[in-house]
Formats: C-alpha cells, sequence, structure tokens
C-alpha cells in the first residue's frame, strides 16, 4: 500500500534577489512497511526533504499525500496534531530535555496528545524496559550515555505508535558499535511493528540493510 507520495517538491530559502534552491522537483513514493535509506554528500537537501516529509517544515511548492490527502492544506494546528500522531522523529543529536528524565522524555508526546499520565508511564516504562534502560529511567540525559539518550529518543519516537519514523543520521554521533546497536533497534520496530521508516545517513553498510535507497544530488535524486 502506498503510504507516502511527495510530488514535484521545491523548496527554496532566500528572497528574489538571492534564493537558495535546497529542493528541486523532488518525487518520490514510500510503501507502508517500507525502509528506506537516503543518502548522499552534505548539503544535497536530504534533512530538508525528511523535515517537510514529517510536516516539520512547509515546501516552496509541491505536495507531500499521507494515505493520498495532502498534508500542506492542514493550517497549522491540525498539522500538529498530524505529526503529533502518525509521525515519530529520530535526530543524530537527541534533543532530549535536560532537566527531564529518561521516563519523563519519552512521556512527553502522549501528554502533549492529551493521554492521562498513568497510562503514558506504564507504556513508557515498559518500552524503555524493553530496550534495556530498565535501571535508567530516573536519570536524566546528562547520566546516560550516547547510546542510552539515543534509545530514549527511539523509545520516545514511537510512544505514540506511529506509522512512519523519519531519523536524520540517528547513528551519526555514536561510536562504530553503539551506532550498530541503534540501528538494530530500528529494524526491529519496522519488522515487529510494520513500521514505515526514512532513515538519513552516510553508512553505507547501514544503508545496505534497508529495503530501498535513494541518491540525492544537488536537490534531486540522482538513482533510485
Amino acid at each position: 500500500m502506498e503510504l507516502i507520495r511527495i510530488k514535484r517538491l521545491y523548496k527554496t530559502y532566500g528572497n528574489t534577489q538571492k534564493k537558495v534552491e535546497v529542493l528541486r522537483g523532488i518525487d518520490l513514493t514510500i510503501k507502508k512497511g517500507e525502509t528506506l535509506a537516503i543518502v548522499g554528500a552534505s548539503g544535497v537537501g536530504k534533512s530538508t526533504l525528511l523535515n517537510i516529509m514529517g510536516a516539520l517544515d512547509r515546501p516552496t511548492e509541491g505536495e507531500v499525500l499521507y494515505k493520498g490527502e495532502s498534508i500542506f492544506k492542514y493550517d497549522d494546528k491540525k498539522l500538529a496534531s498530524f505529526r503529533n500522531r502518525f509521525i515519530g522523529f529520530v535526530f543524530q543529536f537527541h534533543h532530549l530535555l535536560p532537566e527531564f528524565t529518561a521516563l519523563e522524555n519519552v512521556m512527553l508526546p502522549c501528554l502533549i496528545g492529551g493521554e492521562k499520565p498513568e497510562a503514558a508511564r506504564t507504556r513508557a516504562e515498559g518500552l524503555l524496559k524493553e530496550v534495556g534502560l530498565g535501571s535508567r529511567l530516573n536519570h536524566k540525559p546528562g547520566e546516560l550515555s550516547g547510546g542510552e539518550q539515543q534509545r530514549t529518543a527511539i523509545v520516545r519516537s514511537i510512544m505514540q505508535s506511529p506509522e512512519v519514523i523519519l531519523a536524520d543520521e540517528p547513528t551519526g554521533n555514536l561510536d562504530t558499535r553503539t551506532g550498530e546497536e541503534v540501528f538494530e533497534i530500528l529494524l526491529e520496530l519496522n519488522k515487529d511493528r510494520d513500521t514505515t521508516m526514512a532513515i538519513v545517513t552516510h553508512n553505507e553498510r547501514l544503508a545496505s540493510r534497508l529495503s530501498k535507497r535513494i541518491t540525492m544530488v544537488d536537490g534531486n535524486i540522482k538513482e533510485e
């Protein structure tokens, strides 16, 4: 089943005197359950593409259709609700809130979504234990290793049971072994939950393990 379709996507920054074209007419289809690797040199638009796919940014032109519906027809409030319910994000730098514990960070998306704290806490504890962080629930990000922080961020991304996970260099800030452990968690999520994924990565070996791959050059897709 076609889950995401991107049609003639353009993103331009700047004004009429000085424009920077970051995306130049991207066309892309992602099916339910696919794992997509997005590769290419720095500065070719990979992160911009991911941000627009996840409704963190709006395109200059073009459409992103989710199950056939154009999401950028939504107002900001509905777009934020869509993001919170259907999309999970994992970044190279985990973006955990430093004043909150691992458990509190993971609970946040559900609390924002209006879920009762007791239910959110129970699910968060269970998921953190699944990724080996049962003894680190009450530790703040500064007390966790890089791998533990990223595992916490992954658990946070799946708390709302999203259909799509978008990951931007999720292993880029980790050593090789820890990066592979984090990648395995993502692959298990795809296998166990049929979660669709798009992952920006410079790691060719990890990219080769995903079901689909695109290479970006100068704001467009060179090969697919």
